[in-house]
Parts: C-alpha cells; sequence; structure tokens
C-alpha cells in the first residue's frame, strides 16, 4: 500500500543487476583473503614440523651420550639421596668456651675466684683477709669497697700536743731538730754542747762554754822531820856523827885514826802526792790548777766558743698519753689489728670518725672508700662454641651424623655406606 508520501526514486541509485555484481565481487575478495591465511598456516606448519623434527633429532643424540646418561643417573642418585636422609634435628646456638661467660651473645674470659666481674671485661679483686684473719667489716660497690666506721671525737681533754716527736728539742714551747751532739742554745739558735768542746765546763752563756777562774787553799803545810843517818853513823839528835876508827896502838889525838865527822841529820823527803815548798810539804793542786805561793792553787779562767747556726722551730707535734696528732688536736688513737680485728684509722678529710684501713696495695680515696684493683679481661667475642659431643654447621649446633641411631642402623646394612651433615639433615654419600 502506498501513500502520496512515499519518496520517488533517485535519480542516482543503481539498478538491481548492477547490485548483484557488486556483491559477487566482495565475495570473491574475501575467498581470496581466506586461502591466503590457508596458505600462510600450512607453510607455519611444515615449518614447526621442520623444527620439531629438528629438535628430536639433537634430543635423541643427546639421551644417547654420556652427559645425559650421567645427568639421569646423578638425578636418580640425588633421589636415593634424598630416601635416605636423617633428621638430626633443630640446631642448638652456638656457645662459649668453659673458661667464659656468655654476656648478650659475646663471650668473656672468666674472672678468678679472688674476683668479682663488672659483667662485661673488667675483673675486681675481692676484699682479702687482714693478716690476723680479720674479714672486711664495710661494705662494697663492684668498683669499690666502703669505710666501716666508728664514731670518734676528739674529746675534752688532753687535746693540745705538749712535747715534740722523735730526736727533736723542746725550748721555751718550740721544737728544734737538732744534729747529733747539739743543743738549742737560745729561741732560734742551735750550738755545739759544751761537755764535747769544754770538758769539766762551769758555765754556758749561749755562746762560749767556760771554766771559771777558781783557788782553793792547800793547808799550812806539813813538816817532814828529819831523816835516818847513814848507815853506821851514830845518831846525837840533831846531827850524825862518823864513828872513829884507829889502827892497833894508836888513838884518836895520834895518827893511824879515820871518822869523827859530824854533819847535820838530813831532812825527810815529802810523800809521792806533796811538793815541797821552803822547809814544808803541801798536797800537790789538782789537775788544772797551780801553785800560786805556799798554801793556794789556782786554776785559771778559760773559754772556747762553740759554733752557732740559726734554727727555725716548730710547734709541739708529740700529743700526751696515748693519742695521735691531726692538725692541731690531739684525737684518741683507732682500733688496731689486735684480738683478730680489722684496723681502723683516722683520715684528715673526716676527722671525726675511725675509718677501716683499706687492704694493703689498694689506694683509699677517703670517704669514697678504697679503690678495687682490676684487671681487663679484653673485648667479648661472639659465641663460637658448640656443647661437647655436637658439632657446629653454619653457625648452629647438631649432633654428628655417626652419632643418631637411625644412621647407625643403616650403616651396620651397608658397611661402605658415609653420611655427612648439611644443615639439620645427614644425608647419604652415595
Amino acid at each position: 500500500m502506498s501513500t502520496t508520501n512515499d519518496a520517488p526514486i533517485k535519480s542516482n541509485q543503481v539498478p538491481d543487476n548492477h547490485t548483484s555484481e557488486a556483491n559477487n565481487q566482495a565475495q570473491l575478495s574475501i575467498f581470496a583473503q581466506i586461502q591466503s591465511k590457508i596458505i600462510d598456516y600450512i607453510v607455519l606448519g611444515i615449518f614447526a614440523i621442520i623444527i620439531i623434527l629438528i629438535i628430536y633429532y639433537y634430543v635423541k643424540k643427546l639421551m644417547n651420550s654420556d652427559t645425559f646418561q650421567n645427568a639421569i643417573s646423578g638425578i636418580k642418585k640425588g633421589i636415593d639421596t634424598l630416601k635416605g636422609a636423617v633428621n638430626r634435628g633443630t640446631g642448638k646456638p652456638l656457645g662459649c668456651d668453659i673458661d667464659e661467660t656468655n654476656r648478650s651473645g659475646l663471650c668473656y674470659k672468666n674472672c678468678n675466684s679472688d674476683e668479682e666481674s663488672d659483667g662485661t671485661q673488667r675483673c675486681y679483686k675481692n676484699p682479702p683477709n687482714w693478716s690476723n684473719g680479720a674479714i672486711w667489716p664495710g661494705g662494697k660497690t663492684i668498683t669499690h669497697l666502703q669505710h666501716g666506721t666508728i664514731y670518734s671525737p676528739v674529746g675534752t681533754t688532753n687535746t693540745i700536743p705538749n712535747d715534740c716527736t722523735g730526736t727533736k728539742q723542746m725550748n721555751n714551747g718550740l721544737c728544734y731538730d737538732v744534729p747529733d751532739g747539739w743543743i738549742v742554745t737560745s729561741p732560734g739558735f742551735i750550738g755545739e754542747k759544751c761537755e764535747n768542746i769544754q770538758p769539766g765546763f762551769t758555765r754556758d752563756d749561749g755562746t762560749g762554754c767556760w771554766i771559771d777562774a777558781d783557788t782553793y787553799g792547800r793547808g799550812v803545810g806539813r813538816d817532814p822531820g828529819l831523816g835516818d843517818c847513814q848507815s853506821g853513823w851514830i845518831n846525837d839528835g840533831l846531827t850524825c856523827r862518823e864513828p872513829i876508827s884507829c889502827a892497833s896502838g894508836w888513838d884518836f889525838f895520834t895518827k893511824g885514826c879515820t871518822g869523827g865527822a859530824v854533819v847535820q841529820r838530813p831532812a825527810n823527803n815529802c810523800y809521792g802526792n806533796e811538793e815541797k815548798w821552803g822547809a814544808l810539804c803541801y798536797p800537790k793542786c789538782k789537775s788544772g790548777y797551780s801553785p800560786s805561793g805556799c798554801c793556794t792553787c789556782l786554776r785559771p779562767a778559760n773559754v772556747k766558743y762553740r759554733k752557732i747556726e740559726s734554727r727555725i722551730g716548730t710547734l709541739p707535734d708529740k700529743c700526751p698519753g696515748d693519742k695521735e696528732l691531726h692538725g692541731r688536736l690531739c684525737y684518741p688513737k683507732c682500733q688496731d689489728d689486735a684480738n683478730n680485728k680489722w684496723p681502723y684509722e683516722r683520715t684528715d678529710d673526716n676527722l671525726e670518725f675511725c675509718t677501716t684501713k683499706c687492704p694493703n696495695g689498694w689506694k683509699n680515696i677517703g670517704i669514697g672508700g678504697c679503690e678495687r684493683p682490676f684487671r681487663d679481661v679484653g673485648m667479648g667475642v661472639p659465641i663460637h662454641v658448640c656443647p661437647p659431643g655436637m658439632e657446629n654447621d653454619a653457625g648452629l649446633c647438631y649432633p654428628p651424623c655417626d652419632t643418631l641411631q637411625e644412621v647407625k642402623d643403616k650403616m651396620a646394612q651397608d658397611s661402605n655406606l658415609k653420611f655427612k651433615g648439611v644443615a639439620a639433615t645427614c644425608f647419604p654419600m652415595l
């Protein structure tokens, strides 16, 4: 059914016979393209077959080669090795030697039995017993001994030194150091002792040693009396008479007689400790004295001057009784090491207390205590040792393969079988 609105046929529309021809040409073009593709696939297929044949040739050649056979044999051996492997458990971490200590994964040398570790690389000495066996009574830290203390103040009596120590000499409240054979002659001066340069001195005036002039009487003298007449003479009292001797027939008044001389009787000699002055004997003067007239002995004055040196005196430094000097005050002595006790001492930095003495050779740093001597054991080294009966494999410790029962059983079945441990597994060495 048509209407008036139907569009008229345009002048450029192709007639039906022409449209059919165009469709035929399009179909021919599509067929040509398909044909071209089929040819391409056929060529590729042929090329692929050739490649497959080449690969097959070389694969077959390779499979027949020794290398391939060896590879197949190795694979089979690997499979057998895996099948025969024995698990030896989880590895344990490394440790330290028996003479070392593990601190945070590092090994440090152990301290000796008389030492204490500070937790790193130092070993500090423990306090030794005193020579009497006493044990350290104070506290301690890792680096120091802490003093034990006893309260011991200065007190109220005998607190000032009143004498000199040692060989010092006291003079007018001061102490002087003087050489042997010298004395303090006056404040600020010393000199030789008079008895050393003037034996028997009677006066010391500080600079000279005197023997003063002196006299003494030696009495009125002693009459020594008359001595005896010589042998054979006749004592007539004040005189001595020679006897007369006459020859036979002669007498004194004629010739031929001898003797008859008369002499005064000699005076007696003085005694050995006497000397004669005039007709009398007097005692000899004492040594150093000489006669001054008949009856007096005189000693003249004599002086010898000593060597003098200046010297500065110091305040007295010796305390009374059993006290000891600190500064200018005298304190009670601290406890000594009697009765198996640890000795105490008083130090200038803590005078109100007696504090423990440091062990011999240890440094006393005062109130801080005694420094503990130490030695350095060196830097720590990484853990490096397995426990006894284990072996190190890649930083972990495992039991040796030949100690495992399963391995022992397998080796018992094949005496030539050996195992090698790799990490947590023991592999048979085929």
